[in-house]
């Protein structure tokens, strides 16, 4: 198998199914209960924590676990009325149906707006979310996120980051993310099982949120009903998963150099390969890039038909311009980005980890050349 789809998704760490499988097998207390077996299982938890915010710069406190970005995201939006967003961001912000649309240069122009304008759309987004990505998942640019969170701050908004794609492919210290109020991140980006994922909240907030005076400042949960994560994530922990997600985000984070400079050559030797071929292709990217992510676009084809034909040769790779239900449709960030309608269809994004060769990506390229001749 020539698996070429990490963006998506991950293989699970060795260590991480081992450990998964201990915790099923002799730790499978409730961390809520007091008798020491339960005891135990929370200490689990409490040492992910540790390990995890390690990882990203951060302290213990601020970690809350969740079942991956999809729940931190709709949590995020949760904590306003409206939510402002980027034309980049995962469709489960996107197509929120309290989100918004803004191109980037929206907060610029409206800061510069005359006062009493700026007075009262300062009143209007208090109560809002400013949402903004860090890293593209369909074309891996690295967007510099501060100065739009600087703004949304003048504004008063809540500001959030999903950092899901970012995790091991850029370093993360969150003190250089000053104005960010939360970020969501996602464990089968990094080798952990699908379902379970965490929350950063600043301290920020968190001071905030837990001042008795401040009762306006009050976090909203997603989830209600039980005193977990400090009464803001109910439910009784995956005490299995966090365990092993602390393993891989630990061991990602650590390999993110080597990560970087085995993509870094990967991502040249496909540039390459595609340039001594036949295709007919447009590169998709912005000013920074995560090595990882590869994206180009194929011109007159529907990346999806060859995407299935390339599975029935046991190669795996990535697109962006199918829905859920196989019917076709253009990425919302290759319009925005103003990819020719020609090859806006043909989207193939090749994502890169470790454990990817040169030969992969050799043998790829020459079956998506194939391919592409056969339907042309």
């Amino acid at each position: 198998m020539i698996y070429l789809d990490n963006a998506s998704t991950t293989y699970i760490y060795p260590e991480v199914i081992e450990k998964i499988y201990d915790i099923l097998k002799n730790n499978w207390g409730n961390p809520s209960n007091i008798y020491s077996f339960g005891f135990k299982s929370k200490e689990i938890i409490d040492g992910a924590r540790i390990t995890i915010a390690k990882c990203i710069g951060a302290k213990p406190e601020n970690i809350f676990f969740t079942s991956g970005s999809s729940e931190g995201n709709a949590w995020a939006l949760k904590q306003g009325t409206k939510c402002l967003c980027s034309p980049y961001e995962h469709h489960n912000i996107t197509e929120n149906a309290n989100s918004i649309i803004a191109d980037e240069d929206y907060l610029e122009r409206t800061l510069n707006q005359d006062w009493t304008t700026k007075s009262y759309l300062k009143q209007e987004y208090k109560n809002w979310v400013y949402s903004h990505m860090l890293v593209s998942n369909e074309t891996g640019e690295i967007f510099d996120v501060n100065p739009l969170f600087k703004q949304a701050k003048q504004l008063e908004m809540f500001t959030h980051c999903d950092m899901t794609q970012a995790l091991s492919n850029v370093p993360i210290y969150m003190d250089k993310f000053p104005d960010v109020d939360m970020a969501t991140f996602s464990g089968h980006k990094v080798h952990a099982p699908k379902g379970v994922g965490f929350v950063y909240i600043s301290d920020k907030v968190l001071e905030k949120h837990y001042d008795e005076n401040k009762p306006e400042f009050r976090l909203e949960p997603l989830i209600y009903g039980g005193i977990q994560e400090r009464n803001l994530r109910a439910g009784t922990e995956n005490i299995a998963y966090i365990a092993g997600l602390a393993i891989a985000v630990d061991r990602a984070t650590s390999e993110g150099m080597l990560k970087n400079i085995t993509c870094i050559h990967l991502r040249q030797f496909a540039k390459e390969k595609l340039n001594n071929s036949n295709l007919d292709y447009y590169i998709v990217e912005g000013k920074h890039n995560i090595a990882s992510t590869f994206t180009f676009c194929l011109k007159n084809i529907e990346s999806e038909v060859i995407q299935n034909m390339l599975s029935e040769k046991n190669i795996f790779i990535g697109t962006g311009s199918a829905c859920g239900d196989g019917t076709m449709s253009v990425s919302e960030t290759l319009k925005y980005m103003e990819v020719p309608i020609e090859y806006i269809h043909g989207e193939i994004r090749l994502s890169f980890d470790l454990t990817t060769t040169e030969e992969d990506i050799d043998t790829a390229i020459n079956a998506i050349e194939e391919c592409y001749e056969q339907l042309q």
